[in-house]
């Protein structure tokens, strides 16, 4: 009993789990019977009956097949899962415990960044094992002088960071991940000892990552990044630490590489390390580490102990693998970058068996198990080095009882260190069984399977263990492209083991357990079984149904129930599984979506990469070449004729005969010697009217295809339909009309399919403000008002704008009203000072009286209905004070415009070329909003990116004022209509459920000047805000509509805040403005005013932000901000928004919260419409198209949307031109492109016609709608 209490390590397996995977693979097993009965039973039918043709349903048969045995061959996975318990407090003493080494591997200090591969370094030498017993190498491909500088600096900093870790019990030992965010081990030491010990500490950590960064650029482009150095450099090992007693032995090792031996990638950099480390420490295990996967628990070592010092399965055991998990995943996590099902399930199911795969990093590895069997065999010294290499000293450490003696004396051994230079050059491998039988084996490019798929076969066994707490976190893939590039890389290299001579089928049955071989088949093949069944699947039961040909049985069909029951069974086994492993639906989905995804993209591509190289390696020999130079002149060459025979021209087109007999004449073959004869036994007319045609067209198409060299000259599949050519004129003109008609009526179904993306799911929202917190307790907010010219856009309304927003039902000291005056009048900056003047009598005003229409212009001009509440003598007294004062205010402001004249309000040098100028016109205080009067700098050198330069502008200057985490975004015009915006906007904002990812609220626009005819709405405004909209937000979300929306800041700084960003790649990304890139941190308060005063030194900053070159290399509008990409900024904003993952509100309630003004004639209706179909097609044309770009990186419904917006002025305008044009020009020539009344297809075109008239016929603005829509069409054409 004492003994099974002392036991390092207990397994456990999930009885319930088991029954369940057992019955359901028993279940699904019978239903894949049924199905293949099915399918076998059409073989045996007569052929004349069959449903479908052979040749198809075989097709899908074989695929679905394949799915049978891939899914088949993972029932091993389910068959025993098991988990494991460690008990590390149970190990010897630490004197007591084996050695052991740590390699690291890293290529390129671009792609891996220093200071991340150093602080992987630091957190390997921090592990929680006895210092002399741990040794740490880092094995740098690249040769580069700055990770060898790094090395060093990095063990200067351990010698302050790893008392610091031991002594506190730190568990977050890689300084990035500790110092980056609150960490759980700072719960159990709040005293002043240790608060202060690690300020100490991460000021040391701060010169240590600024040395690292400034040493970089000093060593200059030539020698970090010299192509040259990295793949042709000598070998190199130094030795960081000498006193092991007090710090790990620190190696770094940089082997040698010549362009004319290969290198082996990551599998030969292993070796290297195997080699140098055994003449150095020669620990009998190993872990293996990527440079960017850093140890998160300092335990791992005394855990994987607790496998290797059970003597009961310690001498089989090859690794002890742990789970690869990520840091940087995304709640959604939309690529799998957690690769839950291998960590998760898969693994714990060959854990059961005999051990999971060897999985790249994370893993303790036994060193002896790398060298195969010949260390027992008792080899004599010649055969030895046969296997290994000459290096006598290695051979040496083979033997049990070696000991390195690298260090003596306090100083470190040249002796060995040559020797380790030896072993780490580029020929030490040439003549031996390095990465044939020993070490890290280098037949797949999947180097980590291939090794640990042969340990099993020889005996070995491996162990899997998933604690609670990631041992190791790394950095997963974030993009579409990596994704894919990276899942190409992995296919090819388990392809490439499941064809060939090592496939698990054949080679591992008789070498490890049955099941055990199934997995690893399982891993091998599947990628090469879903390419081919899901390309099967998506081509093959459609082009039956085209042509009405069924292969799967209907409804009613008895068989239907197998299909359906196959079907809902894989996706319940799959949720089920994601649901016990912690997923959620969506992670279902997400996985649903990608599987598909990548069987027929990177599994695609990497099965053909290791089928080619298979098949490549096999044909080879039996190639022939033919070289055309050597034949004899054309002088020597004989004739030839072409014999070509048709007979029917009904059942053999006199296309196909004339492009065959065009293909017959464009043989490469001299002219006059050859001789191309037609043999037309239907005597057709049309057949010797075809050859004169062919004929004539071959004047002009054998030159051509001379001249460019055409090889397939073939006119059909050459791009020439000839058969256009050999008809008559009048045939030739009808054929073109039709076509054209065609083409556009095929544009308008197209852009109406879009369309019905928003009719999916519409919603409307009810808020409830009144249930909000306290005010003490709501967020800050910024309201970003933009102005540029005060001719085009009078003062008075603009300042009317101001006042509305200063006059928001929103606590004073949380409110902040900024104003972009691009132009730089003089004009609007008194504007501001004398409307924060009236505000002060105009605020009060409101608030005492409940005041909701707070745009003075707009309050004092009709009769309103804020007055009906207050009758008494005391408020119309008050209201003709206030009402004269804002008189006396508007009075002021146009006397002053006159007063400045017109040299000083609109030059146009002032107006596109003027110093940046900040003024804080109200000082914030409990009684009115912070005002900001803000001018960017603008010089004709630099571009100034209209709005949304200005907005962008805004958004750095109010980061250091007051750095609200909501912005309210208006336009000059459109004022306030009701206070209560921000509240309604916050009971989105401050909803736990979806604040995370919430990136804008929006408001409709709503217009004060319609009139009742309104004959100049196209119908986008009144069908955009009253119906897409809504549309839109049942799905993920409208679009970002320009003014009226509340922003959530954080979503226009990108990923860059997430990411834990050193200083210099976000002044990359931000500009070089200490003070702003502090304010992207979350608890950055800006500490604008002091004792009452505006503090100058934050003004000087914001006019350094406000600058025009200070967005010059940077992300600014193109990953920051807002962006430039289009001049319809506020769409490609939110669409990019949409496409990283976040989600927008849509809030239109019965009172409109901002009013504008619309255009009111027809010449500015068709400029802004022009405007706006240039940005929105400028989308729908570039990179960034919707159906292309969005499918996967939004849902497929959203994209949709964005594609109509994008394509409709486009398609509308082309088609409206067409039919505008070609129907008339065909009457006029007879000619008619639609069936009469009488005709059997005349209803189709009626019912098409009054279905969508009908359905848009929902408002009395129905007709001025149509008939602008064609008059906008044709302009924005």
């Amino acid at each position: 009993m004492m003994e099974k209490s002392l036991r390092l390590h207990l397994c456990h397996a999930p009885k319930l789990q088991i029954f369940i995977n057992r019955s359901h693979g028993f279940l699904h097993s019978v239903a894949l019977i049924f199905l293949i009965y099915h399918r076998t039973s059409f073989l045996f039918q007569d052929p004349k009956t069959r449903a479908a043709p052979l040749f198809l349903w075989l097709l899908v048969f074989a695929s679905e097949l394949l799915l049978s045995l891939i899914w088949l061959l993972g029932q091993a996975f389910h068959w025993l899962p098991v988990s494991r318990t460690v008990f590390p407090e149970r190990l010897p003493k630490d004197e007591k415990l084996p050695p052991v080494d740590v390699f690291i591997c890293t290529a390129d200090p671009d792609k891996e960044p220093i200071v991340d591969v150093m602080n992987t370094v630091l957190s390997a030498m921090a592990l929680d094992y006895p210092a002399q017993k741990l040794h740490v190498y880092l094995s740098d491909d690249g040769g580069a002088a700055i990770t060898l500088l790094g090395m060093r600096e990095a063990c200067k900093f351990a010698r302050y960071w790893l008392p610091f870790c031991k002594r506190f019990g730190i568990k977050t030992r890689c300084p990035k991940a500790y110092f980056s965010s609150a960490s759980d081990d700072d719960s159990s030491y709040r005293s002043d000892e240790f608060m202060a010990e690690k300020q100490i500490i991460q000021e040391k950590y701060e010169v240590f990552k600024e040395s690292l960064l400034r040493s970089k650029e000093d060593l200059g482009f030539e020698d970090t990044n010299n192509i040259t150095t990295t793949r042709d450099h000598p070998a190199l090992v130094e030795v960081m630490q000498d006193n092991s007693y007090e710090m790990p032995l620190l190696v770094y090792v940089s082997r040698e590489k010549r362009p004319s031996h290969p290198h082996n990638f990551k599998a030969g950099a292993l070796n290297a390390l195997l080699r140098v480390s055994g003449v150095i420490s020669n620990s009998p295990y190993v872990l293996v580490l990527d440079c960017d996967m850093y140890c998160n628990d300092p335990t791992s070592a005394r855990q994987a102990m607790c496998f290797y010092l059970d003597s009961n399965i310690s001498p089989s055991i090859a690794f002890v693998q742990f789970p690869q998990r990520f840091r940087n995943i995304s709640k959604t996590d939309i690529y799998d970058g957690q690769m839950r099902s291998t960590f998760k399930i898969l693994w714990h199911g060959m854990d059961g068996l005999k051990g999971p795969i060897l999985s790249g990093s994370g893993f303790y590895m036994n060193r002896d198990c790398l060298y195969g069997n010949f260390i027992q065999e008792g080899n004599e010294l010649t055969e030895l080095k046969n296997l290994f290499g000459l290096s006598n000293e290695f051979i040496k450490s083979l033997g049990r009882n070696y000991k390195a003696n690298v260090i003596s004396d306090g100083s470190c051994s040249s002796t060995p260190l040559k020797e380790a230079k030896l072993l780490a050059s580029c020929f030490y491998e040439s003549h031996t069984k390095w990465g044939e039988e020993v070490g890290f084996l280098y037949q797949s490019v999947a180097e980590d399977f291939f090794t640990g798929y042969m340990l099993h076969c020889k005996g070995w066994i491996s162990v899997y263990l998933n604690p609670l707490r990631p041992q190791f976190l790394g950095t997963c893939v974030t993009s579409l492209n990596d994704l894919l590039i990276q899942g190409t890389r992995w296919s090819s290299g388990l392809v490439d083991i499941g064809i060939s001579r090592f496939c698990p089928l054949i080679y591992a049955t008789l070498r490890m357990s049955f099941l055990e071989s199934l997995c690893y088949a399982e891993v091998s093949l599947f990628p090469l079984f879903y390419s081919l069944s899901l390309w099967c699947f998506a081509i093959i039961p459609q082009l039956g149904l085209l042509s009405g040909i069924s292969l799967y049985p209907e409804v009613s069909n008895s068989f239907f129930p197998i299909f359906a029951t196959i079907f809902l069974s894989a996706l319940s086994k799959h949720l089920y599984e994601v649901l016990i492993s912690g997923g959620s639906i969506q992670t279902w989905r997400n996985e649903q979506r990608l599987w598909m995804m990548k069987s027929i993209s990177s599994h695609v591509y990497g099965s053909l990469d290791a089928i080619m190289k298979r098949l490549g390696s096999q044909w080879k020999p039996v190639c022939r070449t033919v070289f055309p130079g050597r034949l004899p002149d054309d002088s020597k060459l004989t004739g030839i004729d072409v014999f070509i025979c048709t007979a029917d021209h009904d059942k053999e087109p006199t296309v196909e005969a004339m492009n065959t007999v065009l293909s017959a004449m464009a043989l490469d073959y001299p002219a006059e010697k050859l001789h191309v004869y037609l043999s037309d036994d239907g005597g057709a007319a049309i057949t010797l009217h075809g050859m004169r045609e062919a004929w004539k067209f071959a004047k002009r198409w054998l030159p051509f295809c001379r001249r460019y060299g055409i090889k397939i000259r073939y006119p059909y599949f050459s791009g020439v339909e000839a058969s256009f050519l050999l008809q008559d004129p009048k045939t030739r003109a009808t054929f073109i009309l039709w076509l054209l008609v065609f083409a556009s009526e095929l544009l308008l179904s197209f852009i109406w399919l879009l369309g019905q993306a928003f009719r999916w799911l519409p919603v409307s929202r009810t808020v409830f403000p009144e249930r909000l917190p306290k005010d003490e307790k709501l967020p800050p907010v910024d309201v970003f008002i933009c102005t540029a010219d005060p001719d085009k856009e009078p003062i008075v309304d603009v300042m009317n704008t101001v006042l509305s927003a200063v006059a928001i039902d929103y606590p004073a000291q949380k409110l902040h009203v900024y104003l972009s005056d691009d132009g730089g009048a003089a004009i609007t900056l008194l504007g501001m000072r004398e409307a924060c003047r009236f505000a002060r009598y105009w605020l009060p005003f409101c608030k005492r009286f409940g005041i909701k229409t707070r745009c003075p212009k707009a309050y004092f001009s009709s009769a309103s209905d804020d007055d009906s509440s207050y009758r008494s003598d005391e408020f119309m007294a008050e209201k003709q004070i206030i009402q004269e004062k804002y008189e006396v205010f508007k009075e002021s402001l146009l006397r002053s415009k006159e007063d400045l004249g017109f040299e000083d309000t609109n030059n146009i040098t002032t107006t596109r070329d003027h110093p940046a100028l900040i003024e804080v016109i109200q000082e914030n205080s409990n009684e009115m909003p912070l005002v900001v009067y803000v001018s960017r700098e603008k010089r004709p050198s630099h571009p100034h990116n209209f709005k949304a330069g200005a907005l962008n502008a805004l958004l750095r200057v109010s980061g250091v004022i007051s750095n609200s985490p909501y912005v309210l975004v208006l336009d000059c015009d459109m004022y306030c209509n009701d206070p209560t915006s921000a509240r309604q906007a916050m009971c989105f904002y401050l909803d736990s459920n979806i604040s995370s990812s919430l990136a804008f609220v929006q408001f409709p626009q709503r217009f004060h000047n319609f009139n009742k005819t309104d004959i100049h709405d196209d119908g986008l405004i009144r069908s955009t805000f009253e119906i897409l909209w809504h549309g839109m937000d049942g799905l993920k979300g409208p679009v970002l509509s320009g003014s009226g929306f509340y922003m959530n800041r954080d979503s226009v700084c990108g990923n860059f805040i997430q990411k834990g960003n050193d200083l210099t790649e976000l002044k990359n990304a931000f500009g070089l403005s200490n003070e702003f890139i502090k304010s992207l941190g979350r608890n950055y308060k800006a500490n604008v005013i002091s004792d009452g005063n505006f503090s100058s030194t934050c003004l000087q900053e914001t006019k350094l932000l406000a600058s025009c070159s200070y967005e010059s290399h940077t992300k600014w509008g193109e990953e920051v901000g807002f962006l430039y990409l289009s001049v319809t900024e506020d769409v490609f904003t939110g669409y990019m928004l949409h496409c990283k993952g976040w989600i927008s509100v849509y809030l239109n309630p019965l009172r409109p919260q901002f009013l504008g003004t619309w255009v009111t004639n027809l010449n500015d209706l068709l400029i802004q419409g022009t405007r706006w179909s240039s940005g929105l097609v400028d989308i729908g044309i570039s990179r960034f198209f919707p159906l292309r770009y969005a499918t996967l990186r939004m849902s497929f419904l959203e994209s949709i949307c964005y594609a109509e917006i994008s394509l409709f002025p486009l398609f509308y305008s082309l088609t409206l031109w067409c039919f505008a044009i070609i129907p008339q020009l065909g009457l006029l020539s007879g000619i008619s492109l639609y069936p009469e009344v009488s005709n059997s297809f005349f209803p189709i075109f009626a019912t098409i016609f009054l279905s969508a008239i009908s359905k848009h016929y929902t408002r009395s603005s129905f007709l001025g709608d149509q008939s602008k829509r064609g008059e906008m069409s044709k302009e924005y054409g």
